[in-house]
């Protein structure tokens, strides 16, 4: 058996999808004291600064970064996918279903000619994602944007303004094709 959990831990490609699960409940009770599961393979910093509501899935791969003092906060019955990236200040609201390889970043560098890039402070805003959403793949959300409840998030869409309600909106950058209502 021991052999098993060992192979397990040096490829975790063999650890079969319903132990992640089981385990992923497990740590969810411990880490957040919440009736979800967050895969063993996903990567929570600062988990002091998350919250998580009851019955939220959080698959493997996915990174969950709060910036310095502000805080991640998702809802419940919300499901995150594999490969994701969320990165400062953000605020998902309950019901949200959030694809593969999404990315959202509530901040970015400032662009100074006088100075280095490396030495280019940070413009720190905030993402709001109202309840009911449904996020494509590939889909990045940049900072200041607010998606209002019901809306829809095209696969590939760079988000860099705020989404009315039950908007549906595709592109680069994203904008209104239709509505839900």
């Amino acid at each position: 058996m021991w052999n098993k959990i060992w192979k397990g831990i040096q490829y975790p490609s063999r650890i079969p999808f319903k132990i992640d699960r089981c385990l992923g409940t497990i740590r969810a009770k411990y880490e957040f004291q919440s009736n979800s599961q967050i895969s063993l393979f996903s990567k929570i910093t600062a988990p002091h600064l998350v919250t998580i509501g009851p019955n939220t899935v959080i698959d493997p791969f996915t990174v969950i970064k709060p910036q310095q003092s502000s805080g991640i906060d998702i809802g419940e019955n919300c499901t995150l996918h594999e490969f994701g990236f969320l990165a400062g200040n953000i605020e998902i609201g309950d019901g949200v279903r959030i694809a593969q390889k999404v990315s959202m970043h509530s901040f970015n560098h400032q662009i100074d000619p006088e100075s280095p890039i490396h030495e280019q402070d940070l413009e720190h805003g905030k993402i709001t994602i109202g309840d009911d959403v449904w996020i494509g793949c590939d889909v990045t959300i940049l900072k200041d944007v607010e998606i209002g409840k019901g809306a829809v998030i095209g696969a590939g869409s760079v988000v860099t303004s705020d989404v009315e309600p039950y908007d549906i909106v595709v592109g680069n950058p994203a904008d209104r094709v239709d509505t839900r209502k």
